[in-house]
């Protein structure tokens, strides 16, 4: 258990390593093409530069924004992914954990009729071709439902801080979830600020 939630924290702080440049790059991109253009219509350096998400970014890139303006109002997004990943050989999942190494999916086909398929995670796909098809998965190679609700939730949260626009990721839960914990879940996530709050409960969907 503290080994878990050890890794969960290393993760938390990872992740905010890279949202955070992902943020300072974007913006400081923005900035030099105001320079160049001119900032983006609209734009009020006193309200904007008030802003909650603005007074979050660094020094350095308040400055620029106050001298030079922005190019863009808002430059950052986070899609939900989970489902669109499939097109791109089940590669990414965006900030979703992994689903799933192995799971079936279903698909409404031409004639309206459910059509289901295997999908497999591509890095779980790569290490059984590097190490065999019944090779037992690494510790590192977790899925959603190795994280509670309310991790899932404190990622999403971090995530989100730095993301200007609109962000999404749908919470896991086990078939045994309660509606009371479902309440609990959404609880959190309005505790914690959250744009926006989606769920999926293991066995609620069908064919």
């Amino acid at each position: 258990m503290v080994q878990h939630q050890a890794a969960v924290l290393e993760q938390v702080v990872v992740a905010r390593a890279i949202m955070t440049t992902i943020r300072g790059t974007a913006y400081l991109t923005s900035i030099e093409i105001a320079r160049e253009k001119g900032a983006f219509p609209g734009f009020d350096k006193i309200k904007y530069g008030a802003s909650p998400f603005v007074l979050g970014l660094s020094h350095e890139l308040q400055d620029g924004i106050a001298e030079h303006g922005i190019r863009n109002s808002h430059l950052l997004a986070v899609a939900p992914s989970g489902t669109m990943s499939l097109l791109a050989n089940n590669v990414s999942s965006g900030i979703e954990p992994i689903f799933a190494a192995r799971a079936t999916r279903s698909v409404r086909g031409a004639d309206g009729q459910p059509v289901s398929f295997e999908v497999e995670d591509d890095a779980v796909r790569q290490y059984r071709q590097l190490h065999g098809a019944k090779a037992v998965l690494p510790a590192q190679m977790v899925t959603a439902a190795d994280f509670s609700a309310e991790e899932q939730l404190r990622m999403m949260a971090m995530v989100q801080s730095c993301v200007d626009h609109a962000i999404s990721k749908t919470v896991r839960l086990p078939a045994s979830t309660s509606a009371q914990e479902l309440e609990l879940a959404a609880l959190q996530a309005w505790e914690l600020g959250l744009k926006g709050f989606a769920v999926y409960r293991e066995g609620s969907v069908s064919a």
